[in-house]
């Protein structure tokens, strides 16, 4: 019988731990301050609705490899087991990396899962931000040179691709 892998996006941003994700979310929790204040964003509510949903596990930071190890756990209970993650490339240099970097290659059991990176190479925008959603800012733009493009695909094949743990396709790359 084949064996199928079942896959889940890691959208990398439930940190503060990256320093520039401050202008997106300034508490320095990362996302969690979208979810956290959602019932303030929340364009169409009844007056005085109140928001009173909180994460199961709390605010957790994916950077942490405690908590990627119970998110390894819990994704394997369920059958998933290959992490895709978004990968970012902005302003001449990674972003939010810390996700991958700190938790998840960190994590005591991390070889029970697969991972590989999907580049998110669009801009990154004001839409991010839910207080300037309203706004189409550009903040950093997801195109890349010649030059730049040959530095992510040196980063990707010596940080990850030689991994015991990267996704490969029958095996190979």
């Amino acid at each position: 019988m084949k064996k199928y892998d079942i896959a889940a996006y890691i959208w990398p941003a439930y940190t503060g731990d990256e320093e520039r994700t401050r202008i997106f979310w300034p508490e320095g929790i990362g996302e969690w301050q979208t979810v956290k204040n959602i019932s303030e964003t929340m364009q169409y509510k009844p007056k005085d609705y109140v928001w009173d949903r909180k994460p199961l596990w709390g605010y957790v930071n994916e950077a942490d490899p405690y908590v990627m190890e119970m998110e390894i756990e819990a994704a394997l209970d369920h059958g998933v087991n290959v992490f895709i993650y978004d990968w970012y490339w902005y302003d001449n240099r990674p972003f939010l990396e810390n996700c991958l970097n700190e938790g998840f290659l960190k994590a005591k059991n991390r070889d029970k899962m697969k991972f590989y990176l999907m580049w998110a190479n669009h801009d990154a925008k004001t839409v991010w931000d839910r207080r300037n959603a309203h706004m189409d800012t550009t903040i950093w733009e997801g195109k890349v040179n010649a030059e730049q493009f040959y530095t992510i695909g040196r980063r990707w094949i010596e940080q990850y691709f030689g991994l015991s743990c990267y996704y490969k396709i029958d095996g190979s790359l």
